[in-house]
């Protein structure tokens, strides 16, 4: 050997090798069985203990031996610690996902109870309850629409109060109309039969067109055709015409597929009426037609005068009170015979229908009544008891 070569390596290098050995003891030794590092109750040579587990193995090239031994105790404890700590992380796991789930639920389940108490609310009869929208989640989407639709149903629900009302107003108005109206028909005929036992022809015409008249108002809430309105209005110029003293005539120009239409009893009346009295009592010669045709998607009914007309201003407004259909803002005006006009009107054709005025050019004003299209030609001389 010409030279010798020693190596030193500190015993604390052997130490942090063995170091991470979790559990069991685990030594180093020489080839002369020689502890170099480890656990010093570790002998080289040694009989494995029952319910333990030793190895040996041997280091290549420099003959040291590494030895490893654990008891029954150890291995074991490793085992039932790792399957606890399984257990607790499971069960750990388990009331996190739980509680999650819970939080989830809620925040799910509270807008849809809040939902189902609104509407309950609502079905109760509380018309004015709406639902608190926060977020802009498919639930704050759903309660954006059930406000709307709480909204449309509360305006449904207006109308409909509304409309009743508006009926049973008209219902107390005609029955208004009809105290003791046989009393009168009675002494007007009498009356009649003793103008025609004295060949007075005039008077006994006029007394019939009255008793006309009065039969319509015991009728009123029946409906009659277009043409027995215009027979009826006959009756009624007869009467104005030796009331005002005034040389009125009337003339009906139906065309024919609108004749039978259905219209509410008495409706041209306070056409024809305003017409006299705000444009013919002063005219010469005082005329009065009454129109009606098809158009699309309705009838079109045109009562005309050749009066002196009205201002444009006064026109315009009554065309802006006809057209708006809020009674609130009318409720002045719910005696004037135009808005009782279309009110009856709309309650009969629905909420399309207009009516409006103008001025025609050779002088005069023109009402012009437009009836959604509908089935209201229909023959009443068919039905039964008519």
């Amino acid at each position: 050997q010409v030279s010798v070569l020693l190596i030193s390596i500190p015993e604390s290098y052997f130490n942090k090798l063995l170091g991470p050995v979790e559990f069991g003891k685990v030594a180093l030794f020489d080839s002369g069985g020689g502890l170099i590092a480890g656990n010093s109750e570790l002998a080289p040579e040694g009989k494995e203990a029952r319910g333990s587990v030793r190895t040996a193995r041997a280091i290549d090239k420099s003959n040291w031996q590494l030895i490893y031994e654990a008891s029954e105790k150890e291995w074991s404890g490793q085992i039932s610690r790792t399957f606890y700590s399984g257990i607790g992380l499971v069960l750990l796991l388990f009331i996190v996902f739980s509680a999650t789930s819970m939080l989830i639920a809620k925040r799910l389940h509270s807008p849809i109870m809040k939902l189902q108490r609104v509407v309950r609310q609502f079905g109760m009869g509380n018309l004015d309850v709406r639902l608190e929208v926060k977020g802009k989640d498919e639930i704050a989407e759903l309660g954006q629409t059930l406000n709307t639709m709480l909204d449309q149903l509360q305006g449904l629900i207006h109308d409909i109060e509304l409309e009743q009302e508006q009926k049973r107003v008209m219902e107390l108005e005609a029955l208004f109309m009809q105290i003791r109206p046989h009393f009168l028909i009675n002494t007007l005929n009498s009356i009649k039969c003793s103008l025609i036992l004295a060949k007075d022809k005039l008077h006994s015409g006029i007394i019939d067109s009255l008793m006309s008249l009065l039969r319509a108002y015991l009728k009123v809430n029946e409906p009659a055709t277009l043409r027995e309105e215009c027979k009826l209005l006959g009756h009624y110029i007869d009467i104005m015409k030796i009331r005002n003293e005034i040389p009125l005539e009337l003339e009906v120009d139906l065309e024919k597929d609108t004749e039978k239409l259905i219209v509410p009893k008495l409706i041209l009346q306070p056409l024809v009426e305003n017409a006299i009295v705000h444009g013919l009592v002063d005219h010469p010669a005082p005329r009065i037609v009454v129109r009606s045709r098809t158009v699309p998607d309705g009838i079109m009914i045109e009562v005309e005068d050749n009066g002196c007309g009205a201002g444009a201003e006064v026109l315009a407004g009554l065309n802006r009170r006809l057209l708006y259909k809020d009674d609130e803002q009318d409720e002045a005006y719910q005696r004037v015979g135009l808005m009782n006009v279309v009110q009856r009107l709309r309650l009969t054709y629905g909420q399309d229908t207009r009516l409006s005025l103008h001025n025609l050019p050779q002088g005069g004003v023109s009402v012009s009544l437009y009836l959604p299209q509908g089935n209201h030609q229909v023959n009443l001389s068919e039905r039964e008891g008519y």
